[in-house]
């Protein structure tokens, strides 16, 4: 699966629950956490409790549940819409004409609405590439610096400093260099990325961070005194001082 079932279940069977364990955090009926796995959203009761569902079952696998809806509406939508478009098409010979101005009105509003979240989604969100439903994680694409006509400032603020990232298990992490996200993805054991930023790296959220080693500037990061409770990290920032 394509989409955003396809991740939960990805992230699910990564982290070994069953849908049996996930049932008895989330309280939703197993044959719903299916039904969502597939993508098979017509089993559900409405499009309101596919929206909970889906950021019930993304927090209980420590992922963004705003990321997870946005991939559901993205999907949805246009559904949505086309259905709509083809019941006018098949009953034009019956339908009223204040019928008809209706079922034009339902679709311009929607392709309006949609426009509108995309215009918003582009100006809040940088250009990342995600992982592919197999969780390949892609390059990641640096910042590049921008120019700085003050010939007076000093080195160490025209100077970025990097962070090392080497990955030991399969661990979902977001990581923003100089508040702009640079990895938002579950990455697989073998894998290394390099951050370089100016003034800071947050690491917003690390799923699994025993399996993930971080070095600055060629010092590993001791990152033990981060560590929630509930076995993860959030909201850890990284300077070029450590």
């Amino acid at each position: 699966m394509a989409g955003e079932g396809g991740y939960l279940r990805k992230a699910r069977q990564t982290q070994s629950l069953t849908l049996a364990d996930v049932e008895e955090v989330t309280k939703i009926r197993r044959t719903y956490l299916q039904a969502i796995e597939d993508e098979a959203y017509g089993e559900l009761p409405g499009d309101a409790y596919v929206r909970g569902f889906l950021r019930n079952y993304a927090r209980t696998l420590s992922l963004d549940p705003d990321e997870i809806v946005r991939m559901y509406s993205e999907t949805a939508a246009p559904s949505s819409a086309l259905a709509i478009s083809k019941l006018a098409i098949k009953n034009t010979k019956t339908f009223s004409a204040p019928l008809i101005i209706m079922v034009v009105i339902v679709l311009a509003i929607t392709a309006y609405m949609a426009w509108l979240i995309f215009i918003k989604w582009n100006d809040s969100t940088p250009n990342i590439t995600y992982g592919d439903p197999g969780f390949k994680a892609p390059s990641v694409q640096q910042q590049v610096p921008a120019q700085n006509n003050d010939s007076s400032g000093s080195a160490a603020k025209k100077a970025q400093f990097t962070v090392e990232l080497k990955f030991e298990a399969v661990c979902w992490i977001w990581v923003k260099a100089d508040d702009q996200t640079v990895i938002y993805e579950l990455i697989d054991p073998g894998e290394t990325r390099s951050i370089s930023a100016y003034e800071k790296v947050d690491f917003v959220e690390i799923g699994a961070p025993s399996g993930l080693v971080i070095t600055v500037n060629g010092k590993v990061f001791d990152k033990s005194k981060y560590v929630t409770g509930r076995g993860i990290i959030l909201n850890m920032t990284v300077t070029r001082d450590g």
